[in-house]
Parts: structure tokens; sequence; C-alpha cells
């Protein structure tokens, strides 16, 4: 199936699009997890995930999971209410003796928040009383991502649409809403892209010795599948490249003032593709080097304060 996907992102836009489903990445990557010990991929990432949600409670399990289902369906508990479904059918659920973790995968399909309510609720439900359970939200943005919630201006985070909806379905006592914000947890697949090339290339020859060379180039394989989905991380633009790629400072600091937004907000802004191309060949330059990098935003604040005629 590796094989396959690269043959089709190396095709272009139509027939990229039929390996860019959420469910093939999600078999991409969890199920390449379960080909390796616990200790080498699945701990790893559990640690990333612990990193990214410091406020908690999860905390990453020393030993590893007895099951791992993908797509498993679970009937709807009958003293739910119904919320127009009968069953819910987790991208990854993974079980321990003392913890229940599912996972809802997203690539290419928007954040749906009532998906989102019926796994947490369902999932809590079926936990046993010794299971802690944890909900993992994982997609391709930069930051957790909002929601819409009724008619409030603003947007909310998805812990608190969850908040929300439980008060609203009166099952605050079965589910305390305290609880939501410690169980609900999100991590971006270019966290494990940088896991993985990390094990493939950072200490690549002492990796492959330890996993031997055949799992050396599923990993490789699979690196570079996530690359052509555009799942690179970005890394710090540093000051000095502002030249190197001829970026009009001034220009860029009135466009920071003509949205009157934060960095942390641009997560939450579609782009579409297409005018990203534009700009690139504006430039001069190819689209893909603006993911080898992410701004230095505390440099560049304070570049800015420096620079600005208004200040």
């Amino acid at each position: 199936m590796f094989k396959y996907q690269l043959h089709k992102l190396s095709k272009g836009a139509r027939e990229a699009r039929a390996v860019l489903l959420e469910d093939i990445l999600t078999s991409d990557v969890f199920g390449v997890m379960s080909y390796f010990p616990y200790d080498f991929i699945l701990k790893r990432f559990f640690q990333q995930v612990r990193v990214k949600n410091p406020r908690s409670h999860f905390l990453v399990p020393p030993i590893a999971p007895e099951e791992v289902h993908f797509w498993k369906g679970i009937r709807w508990p009958e003293m739910l209410p119904h919320l127009g479904r009968t069953f819910i059918e987790p991208d990854v659920i993974i079980e321990w003796p003392n913890m229940l973790f599912i996972i809802e995968a997203k690539f290419v399909s928007a954040t749906d928040p009532e998906e989102l309510l019926r796994q947490y609720i369902v999932g809590a439900t079926e936990a046993s009383s010794n299971q802690q359970f944890f909900l993992l939200l994982i997609d391709k943005n930069m930051s957790p991502p909002s929601v819409a919630y009724r008619e409030l201006p603003t947007r909310v985070t998805v812990p608190e649409y969850i908040e929300a909806r439980i008060k609203e379905l009166n099952l605050s006592e079965k589910f305390p809403p305290e609880r939501v914000s410690q169980s609900c947890l999100w991590v971006n697949w270019q966290s494990f892209y940088a896991l993985i090339e990390g094990l493939v290339v950072k200490d690549k020859p002492d990796r492959i010795a330890e996993i031997n060379q055949v799992r050396g180039k599923i990993l490789a394989d699979l690196l570079l599948i996530l690359e052509r989905k555009g799942l690179i991380p970005f890394e710090t633009l540093k000051l000095s490249d502002f030249d190197r790629y001829d970026i009009d400072i001034g220009a860029l600091a009135e466009i920071g003032r003509m949205m009157k937004r934060s960095f942390s907000d641009l997560s939450d802004i579609s782009i579409d593709i297409s005018v990203v191309g534009g700009i690139g060949s504006v430039v001069n330059d190819s689209v893909p080097f603006l993911s080898e990098f992410r701004l230095d935003q505390e440099a560049l604040t304070a570049h800015l304060a420096h620079t600005d005629p208004s200040n």
C-alpha cells in the first residue's frame, strides 16, 4: 500500500486525492506502530501527546496495550440520548487494564464537534470503573482547533464545546464537565513526522541496527508518504533568512497590523493552496520551501517593534 500511495502522490492533484483519505493515513501511521515494539514508536508517540497536553491527567502507559482495534463499532448505550446515532466507530481504540484510549483522526475533513461529543460520552461510558478514559484528536492544525458554538460570537475549544453540550443534555452528573479538559487531548500529524524523522534520519545507524534493515525501509517509506501529504513540521525562520528569501520586513509588519490577530490564530484559517502557489511564483521560489520553516515569534516581534515607524 505504501508503494501505491507514493505512486499516486507523485502524479498530481487528481490522482493524489485518491490516497488523501484520513482512514488511509490512520492505517499508515497507527498500523505501522502495531508492527513495532511498544517502546520503539507508540510509547514515544504518547510521550509527544503528553507534552502537547500538559494540563491533562494523561500519563504515558509503561507497558504495551493489551488490545488495539481499528474502526471498531460500539453500540450506542441505551441510557444515553441517541443524538441521531445507533453506534460510533472510532478510528482507533487502544486498551490497557487501567486505560481506554480512543483516537479520532482528521486530515482533509473538518473537525466535527458533535462527532467528538459522541465519541466522548460513549467512550467514557464504555470505560470500566478501573479504567481512565481519554479521547485524542489528531489533525494537521498547528494548534488545537476551535469550533463554532450556537450563537456565540467567538469560537470555542473542543473541550469547551463538549462541556457545554453535556450541560445542555443534562448529563453533568454522569460526565462531570471539569473532567472533559483533563480527558480530551490533541496532537498533530506533524508531530508524528518529527518522531519518525528522528528514528530514520537523525539516529539512523543505531536505529537501523536496533530494528533491522527491513523495518528501517518501512519507516523510510512512511516518512516519505507523510512528506508528500504535506505533513512536515515547521522549523524556525531566522531573521537572517528574510534577506535570503528577499522578504520585505516592512510589508510583513503591515500585513500583521492589518490582520490584527495573533500568530496562534493562523491555524484556524483555511489556506487555498493555489493562492499559496501563486505567492511562491511571485517570490520566485518553490512552495515546498515554506514547509521548512516556522516563524520565531519572539524574535520577529522584537524586530518589528524595532523597525515599526509608529513606535
